[in-house]
Parts: structure tokens; sequence; C-alpha cells
């Protein structure tokens, strides 16, 4: 295994970040292009993806919001999101399958 770096996502890792979201999620689960599209223009902080050699391998995104009330579906679209939340909701976590079992989601987590 190469080394794993940890930063925030670009434009330029959506695609890779939604080919994961489908592999690793049944369909009627995995966020479409479109919202991976959207939490990466609307919450950046709060999408971080994991590389190797360049590579996208995995990621995690998520909403922050003031809320009690985390089970309203309508945040899976960052509606109620609130960028200073004092609680964060974790939308997806995935880790292409070749480098799964690897300690990748739990780096990221921490991060």
């Amino acid at each position: 295994m190469g080394t794993i770096h940890i930063r925030r996502i670009s434009i330029e890792d959506v695609s890779a970040c939604h080919r994961i979201e489908r592999i690793c999620f049944e369909p009627d689960e995995a966020a479409s292009l479109h919202r991976i599209q959207a939490r990466q223009r609307i919450f950046a902080d709060g999408f971080l993806v994991a590389l190797e050699e360049d590579s996208v391998v995995g990621f995690i995104n998520s909403a922050a919001t003031n809320q009690p009330d985390l089970s309203d579906e309508a945040i899976k679209d960052l509606i109620g999101h609130e960028a200073d939340g004092s609680t964060m909701v974790i939308l997806s976590l995935a880790v292409d399958p070749p480098h799964q079992g690897k300690g990748i989601s739990s780096r990221r987590m921490r991060s």
C-alpha cells in the first residue's frame, strides 16, 4: 500500500467519488452524481477524500446542523445544513473495495 493522503474534495474528484459511491452502496441508497456535486460545492470542508498516488480511493462526506432531529431525509440534499452547526451528520463513508481493510476509513473519520 502506498502512502494515503487526506484532503478536501476538489471538483476534479467528483466523478471518482460517484464511482466509489455506486460500487459501495445499493442502487437505491447510493448518492446520485447530482448529490455528490452539490455536497462538494456547498460543503467541501465536510467532504474529505483519501488519495493513494493521486487517485481517489475513498471519501467521507457530511453536513452540519444545529437541529436536534437528524431523521429528516432532506439533509442528504444539504437542506437544513449549517456550516457552523454543532452536530456533524455523516452522509457517506466509502472506500474502493481493493483498498478496504487498510484503515483508510478510520483516518478520514479522525480527520
